[in-house]
């Protein structure tokens, strides 16, 4: 096997291109397809755990105040920052 092949190089990068998310069963199986490549070339390493931060989604809503007042139960999408709880923006709705 040619591992400085293209052939090769784009084998091992479409075996990654799913998703992997920090603390997920995909995550792992990622870290394992890259210890088995590291193993090829004669390298050894090793799999390592560590915290990380992690979410629980409670509730989340959106509450229009103009021009009438609602609150919308919406989905929320954990790990993507904070806004502590506010956030004023023009509201356009399409059906």
């Amino acid at each position: 096997m040619k591992f400085n092949s293209a052939k090769y190089q784009m084998d091992f990068v479409n075996a990654l291109s799913f998703n992997r998310f920090g603390g997920t069963d995909d995550e792992e199986k990622a870290a394992k397809l890259i210890l088995r490549e590291l193993d090829k070339f004669g390298c050894e390493g090793k799999i390592e755990e560590f915290g990380i931060a992690g979410y629980t989604m409670h509730k989340a809503t959106l509450e229009v105040v103009a021009p009438f007042s609602r609150t919308v139960t919406v989905n929320g999408i954990g790990r993507t920052g904070s806004t502590n709880g506010v956030i004023e923006a023009d509201l356009f709705y399409a059906e």
